[in-house]
């Protein structure tokens, strides 16, 4: 799972680019800094993270699920994907219910919300943000 944390006003924001959820595992945690585009997307998920699961689970039993996000939906993007043949499902737009990683992200989300001390600072958040996530029962 890929967070990058923002800092809008008084609160910060996590959000989700890449997290992988399955029976029996789940990815890491890692959280980046600065902005997560296409080309970046491509070079440091795609290539690395979302290749790397692929050849651990099989191709056979690997999908990359695509919520629509920009970065996921950039040229670069499927290029590579298709020069990898990586199975991609794309999901509908504005489409939450389909998409399982919503469900996690709400959790956690819950998770932090309920933290305290609440964290103030962007490297508080991603201090607790780890804990939260390791606190997320698999099943």
């Amino acid at each position: 799972m890929v967070v990058r944390l923002e800092q809008r006003g008084e609160r910060q924001v996590d959000t989700a680019d890449l997290i992988g959820v399955s029976l029996g595992w789940r990815t890491e945690l890692h959280i980046i800094d600065g902005a997560l585009r296409g080309q970046r997307y491509a070079e440091e998920m795609v290539r690395e993270c979302i290749s790397n699961r692929r050849d651990a689970v099989g191709q056979e039993n690997f999908i990359f699920l695509d919520d629509n996000a920009r970065a996921h939906r950039a040229a670069v993007v499927m290029e590579v994907l298709e020069d990898l043949q990586i199975n991609h499902l794309p999901l509908p737009p504005r489409s939450p219910d389909l998409n399982a990683i919503k469900h996690f992200w709400d959790l956690l989300q819950r998770k932090l919300d309920n933290h305290l001390p609440y964290t103030a600072t962007i490297r508080e958040l991603a201090e607790v943000l780890p804990i939260a996530f390791n606190e997320i029962p698999q099943d």
